[in-house]
């Protein structure tokens, strides 16, 4: 009885997991593409109010941050891809750093920027 309810929390947990943290985020001139495990998603840029960085903590007090996309109607969604464990790092804040500016220049009607090569 002990391993059906061990294996009931256990799997759904790593699979959310494993899902958020090797799924993908693409930014493409349309908006953003979203890819995981099991979903594909593309969300318009004019559907997308703003993005944030959001700490969430777990148990045994473990931190680890997500970006959230918050769109003009619904709930906000978490990004596949965006997570940093512990602080914030620097690579995760480039990355918000670089949606808002894409999402500032969809807004004004220039579109995104191609990325940088680097």
């Amino acid at each position: 009885m002990a391993t059906v309810v061990f294996a009931g929390i256990w799997l759904p947990t790593a699979f959310y997991t494993v899902n958020r943290a090797f799924g993908m985020t693409l930014l493409t001139p349309e908006g953003v593409r979203f890819r995981t495990a099991v979903s594909r998603r593309l969300i318009p840029w004019h559907r997308i109010t703003r993005f944030e960085a959001q700490e969430r903590t777990g148990r045994h007090a473990v931190r680890w941050w997500v970006i959230r996309a918050h769109r003009t109607h619904g709930r906000p969604l978490v990004l596949p891809g965006s997570l940093a464990q512990g602080a914030m790092n620097e690579a995760f804040r480039a990355a918000l750093d670089t949606l808002e500016q894409h999402l500032e220049a969809a807004a004004a009607g220039a579109g995104p920027r191609p990325p940088e090569d680097g």
